[in-house]
């Protein structure tokens, strides 16, 4: 389907030495950081939650990298560090 094939695009496009070109250039067109288009267009649940740890794991910033993988991670801390370090307005984002 036309879904799936867009799908295997991104996840080359992601995986590729270009992801940091495809991420820059989004978040460039969205206004929107990487978290914020996951959030915005995985439902709610354990796919959103897997795209939110896959998008930590990829990051260049190793703190961010660590909340992925971490199990003692106090998420409400990990939380506010990530929209301060992304510049995400919570406020913004509620629907």
């Amino acid at each position: 389907s036309d879904r799936t094939n867009c799908y295997s695009m991104w996840n080359f496009a992601l995986a590729s030495p270009w992801r940091g070109f495809f991420k820059w250039f989004l978040r460039i067109i969205t206004r929107k950081c990487e978290l914020e288009r996951v959030c915005e267009s995985e439902p709610i649940g354990a796919s959103r939650t897997l795209a939110v740890e896959t998008s930590l794991r990829l990051s260049k910033r190793s703190e961010l990298k660590l909340y992925a993988d971490d199990p003692g991670t106090d998420v409400g801390h990990a939380v506010e560090h990530v929209l301060r370090i992304k510049l995400i307005s919570p406020q913004k984002n509620v629907s």
